[in-house]
């Protein structure tokens, strides 16, 4: 897979200072993404910029609450 296609307006992405992290969600695989679930089923402005992209547990009550 390519690069997020959220990459330009993602908070983690903008701002990550773990190479590894970044190439693992943002470069390679963003459907692992909890930032990726979140924009995609819900909209841009319900990502919370502290997410992280691992937290899928937080990104799940995200996506039930809307």
């Amino acid at each position: 897979m390519d690069q997020c296609e959220f990459l330009d307006i993602c908070y983690f992405a903008k701002n990550v200072k773990d190479n590894e992290q970044k190439e693992a969600y943002c470069d390679s695989n963003s459907l692992r993404c909890a930032r990726f679930m979140i924009y995609k089923g819900v909209g841009e402005d319900k990502v919370p910029n502290d997410l992280q992209p691992n937290e899928k547990m937080k990104a799940y009550e995200i996506l039930a609450e809307n």
